[in-house]
């Protein structure tokens, strides 16, 4: 039965590995790739129904992560970091993402009616979208450094127990 329940340890390397991989890869790879050879239609369909789930899931492991950092004698820097990188990944899901959603919305409705892009309305629309996606982009990138920073000090503590 030995190595069957995970250590906590274990937990935390599983839970930081995956996380760091989907934070890596859909913001540095699939993103990009999407936003480069999909249409805007199809892009914005996309990024609706991918980033919900993508949130919470960040939400979810910054809180596993906050919690096994702390216990395994994380100091205030290597946790906190977690903590507010869940809480924003948590206000991405619950407010941010909606209102982004709620923008874009309108903004493809006002392309699709023919509103010319330097009509007033359409100004307003457009920059209320990017200061809602600016947000949430600032909030993911705190996501993607407290993930990067966790796996240093993972490192670090690796290095500390094998004598490095």
């Amino acid at each position: 039965m030995v190595g069957i329940i995970p250590t906590l340890e274990g937990v935390h390397v599983l839970v930081l590995g995956s996380a760091t991989g989907m934070v890596l890869h859909t913001t540095f790879v699939a993103s990009i790739i999407q936003f480069k050879h999909l249409n805007r239609e199809t892009f914005s369909s996309l990024q609706r129904r991918q980033f919900p789930p993508y949130f919470a899931i960040c939400a979810g492991a910054a809180s596993v992560l906050t919690y096994t950092t702390y216990a395994l004698g994380g100091g205030p820097w290597a946790w906190a970091s977690l903590l507010v990188a869940g809480a924003g990944a948590g206000v991405n899901y619950a407010v941010i993402g909606p209102a982004t959603r709620k923008w874009g919305d309108a903004r493809l409705k006002m392309e699709k009616e023919g509103i010319r892009a330097d009509a007033a309305e359409f100004v307003k629309v457009k920059k209320a979208f990017g200061a809602w996606h600016g947000a949430s982009s600032v909030l993911n990138m705190g996501m993607v450094a407290a993930c990067v920073g966790n796996c240093l000090w993972v490192g670090q503590q690796w290095a500390q127990a094998t004598g490095r």
